[in-house]
């Protein structure tokens, strides 16, 4: 049995719809856990400032040169 060009169409949208619903799925489960973790985990994070470099100031001090 072939399917029409019209029920391949309905099954390409249903294939990408449910593909995004696990991806966003996946996405919040990982944005939970890391929240949790950091949650259990502060003392990594609450003693030390991290030294994180601004790739954005030094293009624009960078650019008159």
């Amino acid at each position: 049995m072939f399917a029409s060009d019209d029920d391949n169409e309905i099954l390409k949208n249903a294939s990408y719809a449910a593909y995004n619903e696990a991806a966003k799925t996946a996405f919040r489960t990982l944005s939970a856990a890391i929240t949790e973790y950091f949650a259990e985990h502060q003392e990594l994070y609450r003693t030390d400032v991290l030294d994180v470099p601004n790739i954005l100031d030094r293009l624009t001090t960078t650019k008159g040169r």
